[in-house]
């Protein structure tokens, strides 16, 4: 079983990282604190995340865990922050209180990027779009896609199955 106790640097960042907002914490933010230099830091947060306290979104972001901790404490805020783009498609459905059903596929609207990222019980997938990614809106504090586009897309997407 591997160590997942903190060193006295680890657990200076951890406990000022912790109530960091929606449980992210950026790179920037981290060497702001100037509490090491940068490739001190750098192995300390790579140190981290092996063992389980910070889980690296994309370079220079991360969620703030702790070891064995499953759960994602908001998925539709952490599919903003591992591509840019908007929450779409049922993800949007859901935040916009259109259906009930909790998806566990994230999606997310981009310009230029596919992609798809696992982590834990959620599977996050970047849709490009292209010219098409626009009709965002703030709701709720999400980043999502507005009804109208929301159920475009959805009629959009029907009707190739049909």
């Amino acid at each position: 079983m591997k160590n997942e106790t903190l060193t006295p640097l680890e657990q200076k960042i951890y406990f000022a990282a912790k109530d960091a907002k929606n449980s992210i914490i950026t790179l920037e933010i981290i060497k702001s604190w100037k509490i090491a230099k940068d490739n001190t830091l750098r192995l300390v947060l790579f140190n981290m995340q092996k063992k389980g306290w910070f889980f690296r979104l994309k370079r220079g972001i991360y969620l703030v865990t702790e070891p064995n901790q499953q759960a994602i404490p908001d998925p539709f805020i952490v599919s903003t922050y591992i591509y840019n783009g908007y929450n779409s498609f049922s993800s949007a459905l859901y935040i916009h209180k259109l259906t009930d059903v909790v998806p566990f596929n994230v999606y997310v609207a981009t310009r230029n990027k596919n992609n798809k990222k696992e982590i834990g019980q959620y599977s996050f997938q970047a849709l490009s779009l292209g010219k098409r990614a626009f009709g965002s809106i703030f709701y709720n504090g999400y980043l999502v896609s507005s009804i109208p586009k929301t159920i475009s897309r959805i009629m959009e997407t029907l009707r190739l199955f049909f």
